[in-house]
């Protein structure tokens, strides 16, 4: 019994010390700035005024049915459900990894005929019982169990990520058809323009007040945008398909209710946030669960050195004799084999630790490339953000001279002062002026969305609530 006791305690011992003998994680120094390199007060002061992570920043468009598009892709979207059910598998392995403190227990039977002396059978036995088993290594175990709570949280992370991911294309996705739809009224009006200029054209030619070269031109140019029509219809279409896909539904038509002028761009720039919410952005904690696993790693790559417990305990019934004498229920049996085993030359497991120790470096590396990364975007981010308001700015001015050079035309066509074909010039600068509008528009919505992205803005939004922070 003495000899049982030392057989059981002594792997047990040696793995306990084994535990903290392994190695301690420690989170990579990637020198986080303390301050943003941007000089307006959005990125100039430590304390965030809200969690971002929560926040539905989408609903500062003020736009219910981008909010209703951004709650049913929530809820509905087929990857969002492939990730949940990946959280799932890992909490299933979590449990299969626990299991193994509980030892095996297996019904089982058998039969055995023959004449062999040395076991004094002459006849058969059959048996029928129960048999316990335990194989364990405690270090090995440990280490497993916290690899598996790790890949739970990295499954997590991962569905973190994809949920920016997806707001971010519902978003833009949902503008930039809001701005194509615009975009072929405003062709295919500009298309009715420059024919109706063609025909003018016609009949000046044919009176002979101008010669065959302006007209071409302006053929030219009928040709030219029309051709452009097809490309845009084509553009609709793609992304019509593309949020049915999101929503987890066939392809076919998405309609828009507002224009791009409606869509509300004040007030949507997060304001006091600290540079160090990027550590809370999906993707480098995902970093940081790889780089953690790695590092349990190494301790089950050393866990391979100490002992494992192995424990042997059948018991049951067994009719043992001859035939003539059978007694099935008249015996039984029972024995115990208890061991410990140590590795004393594997050199296998001398590579394994040298491969999870390599790996844990390139995981440490992904680590501070992710984060100097998620800083850069933030900074492109913010840099876009800038001039594509800027640009607006601009182009805004540039729709109300063109706007009203058109009406200054109407005025002096009405008076006789110029030709209708000059009207229509006008008017067709007017229509060239607002599509420069209109893209510009679109390129400072797709900057905001692209912000709150990479600020890893509202992933903690649930699918079945889609709440605004009233705070901000």
């Amino acid at each position: 019994m003495k000899l049982h006791k030392f057989i059981i305690i002594l792997p047990l011992a040696i793995s306990a010390c084994a535990m903290f003998g392994g190695p301690e994680y420690s989170q990579p120094n990637v020198n986080i700035p303390d301050k943003w390199s941007d000089n307006s007060r959005l990125f100039n002061t430590q304390e965030s005024s809200s969690n971002i992570a929560a926040l539905a920043w989408w609903q500062r468009f003020n736009d219910p049915q981008l909010n209703e598009l951004i709650k049913q892709v929530l809820a509905n979207n087929a990857d969002l459900s492939a990730a949940s059910a990946n959280i799932e598998a890992a909490q299933s392995n979590l449990k299969i990894v626990n299991s193994q403190w509980v030892p095996t227990i297996n019904l089982g039977g058998g039969n055995f005929t023959g004449n062999f002396p040395p076991l004094f059978v002459n006849g058969y036995d059959n048996y029928l019982g129960l048999t316990a088993s335990y194989n364990l290594n405690v270090a090995s175990q440990i280490d497993n169990n916290k690899i598996a709570k790790l890949n739970i949280k990295l499954q997590q992370a991962k569905l973190n990520a994809l949920r920016i991911t997806l707001l971010s294309q519902a978003a833009s996705t949902y503008f930039q058809l809001i701005a194509a739809n615009q975009q072929l009224v405003l062709f295919n009006q500009a298309v009715n323009d420059l024919q109706a200029k063609q025909n003018l054209l016609a009949d000046q030619l044919q009176k002979g007040l101008i010669s065959n070269l302006e007209v071409s031109d302006n053929q030219q140019k009928v040709l030219g945008l029309k051709a452009k029509i097809p490309q845009i219809r084509q553009n609709i279409t793609s992304l019509q398909n593309t949020l049915q896909v999101l929503l987890n539904h066939n392809p076919g038509t998405y309609s828009t209710d507002i224009s791009l002028e409606q869509v509300k761009t004040s007030a949507i720039i997060p304001k006091n946030l600290s540079s160090r919410i990027l550590l809370q952005r999906p993707d480098i904690m995902i970093a940081n669960y790889n780089l953690q696993i790695a590092n349990a790693k190494i301790g089950a790559a050393y866990s391979n050195f100490f002992p494992t417990l192995n424990i042997l305990a059948p018991v049951g019934a067994e009719n043992y004799g001859s035939f003539e004498n059978s007694n099935f229920f008249g015996s039984t049996y029972w024995f115990s084999f208890v061991s410990a085993t140590i590795p004393v030359l594997n050199l296998a497991n001398y590579g394994k630790v040298d491969k999870a120790k390599a790996e844990y470096q390139a995981q440490a590396n992904s680590y501070v490339s992710a984060v100097r990364s998620a800083f850069s975007e933030v900074q492109d981010s913010i840099s876009w953000q800038k001039n594509s308001a800027d640009s607006l700015k601009l182009y805004d001015q540039e729709l109300a001279v063109a706007g009203q050079t058109y009406k200054l035309s109407q005025i002096r066509f009405q008076k006789g002062a110029v030709s209708y074909a000059s009207v229509l010039d006008y008017k067709l600068q007017m229509d060239t002026a607002q599509d420069n509008y209109n893209q510009a528009k679109l390129a400072q919505i797709n900057s905001l969305v692209n912000l709150y992205q990479v600020l890893g803005g509202g992933y903690q939004i649930e699918s079945a609530t889609v709440y605004e922070n009233k705070g901000q």
